[in-house]
């Protein structure tokens, strides 16, 4: 990707675009906590959201345990890095437009070197929850109005490029995140749907 991302300005913006991802998670979070207009739609937002950070940020993390390309020349000193030009490449944008990635790949290492727990900790990047939890706001959103589509779609969209452009993920790692959020999603929208079938009847009795 780099011959077509490889600008400063570009990189910077890809920056910013995956640290807002915070704040649109939390929003989007908070607008389904209190949304009462469709309660399904609602209690299936909500499950998944729990879900994909138990089974894919915590499960599948600790079973697919692997460092991003960040990390890897700290994990392997005097290896080959295939990934050691993205590096040198964010840190010479970083003298001109801040990566605010860059601070933060190396406080999550200062934790993981000291063993210590924090917010964020941890360096396993198999599957990004960065992509899961995008993918599932795209997944919420896709049939709403047109420009909550288009939204979605372009932030998906910036998140799965970024993870890899910015040297957290290896490309593997989001589709993995999309697929089994996409599952997980499927799962849920279906039991959803079979409880609502069987409660019709009840209610038609009632």
């Amino acid at each position: 990707m780099q011959p077509l991302l490889g600008y400063p300005v570009l990189t910077w913006l890809i920056n910013v675009v995956y640290n807002f991802w915070f704040f649109i998670m939390f929003l989007v979070l908070f607008w389904q906590m209190l949304d009462a207009a469709n309660e399904v739609r609602r209690r299936v937002f909500l499950l998944c959201f729990v879900l994909i950070w138990a089974v894919n940020g915590s499960l599948l993390a600790a079973l697919f345990s692997s460092a991003g390309p960040c990390f890897l020349d700290r994990l392997l000193p005097g290896e080959p890095n295939p990934f050691a030009g993205l590096m040198a490449y964010l840190n010479e944008v970083n003298q001109s437009f801040p990566v605010w990635a860059l601070p933060t790949q190396d406080a999550l290492w200062g934790l993981y070197e000291s063993n210590a727990m924090g917010i964020g900790a941890g360096i396993s990047a198999m599957p990004s929850m960065h992509v899961s939890v995008a993918w599932l706001i795209f997944l919420l959103v896709r049939k709403e109005v047109a420009w909550m589509k288009w939204l979605g779609r372009i932030f998906v969209s910036f998140i799965l490029v970024g993870s890899v452009h910015l040297g957290w993920h290896y490309a593997v790692d989001g589709y993995v995140a999309i697929l089994t959020t996409t599952l997980i999603w499927w799962l849920v929208s279906w039991a959803a749907a079979a409880g609502e079938a069987r409660d019709a009847p009840e209610l038609c009795r009632d």
